[in-house]
């Protein structure tokens, strides 16, 4: 993982703010809002250089707009000026969620972490231990009735 180092090398910002990342992100689970939050405030420098020029802008265009859609829906109160603008942050949010979805991501080759690989495997065994097998023949005997 090539994340990992990134994430665990970031120093903590005191008590009530971001603590030291103690678990892989990408093996990270139950994720509280906090923790995405902290997540997404760290990726711009993890990031940083991790990918060819060709495509590190539009995934630092990515983090930076999903992190300012994340302040923007965290407020308590909005007004009409930050509902619209919220709107359009949701607006080009979307629009660079397609452009990843339909340009960068063409450039990797996505696998799954070995914990949701692992989590797979189990769930598939279990569908396929729920399905009954057909059987083609009646299992009731019809000898004897005359």
């Amino acid at each position: 993982m090539l994340m990992t180092p990134s994430f665990r090398s970031i120093s903590s910002f005191g008590q009530s703010t971001i603590q030291k990342f103690s678990n892989s992100v990408s093996e990270m689970k139950k994720f509280a809002g906090r923790d995405f939050e902290d997540v997404l405030q760290c990726t711009g420098p993890c990031f940083e250089g991790l990918f060819p020029k060709s495509v590190n802008s539009g995934i630092q265009d990515l983090l930076f707009i999903m992190a300012c859609w994340h302040a923007s829906a965290k407020l308590r109160l909005h007004t009409e000026d930050s509902l619209d603008s919220f709107q359009g942050l949701t607006t080009t949010f979307t629009k660079q969620i397609q452009y990843f979805a339909n340009k960068i991501c063409l450039h990797f080759e996505m696998v799954e972490t070995p914990s949701k690989c692992a989590t797979s495997m189990c769930a598939e065994a279990a569908r396929v231990r729920k399905r009954k097998p057909r059987c083609s023949h009646s299992t009731h005997s019809t000898q004897g009735a005359k």
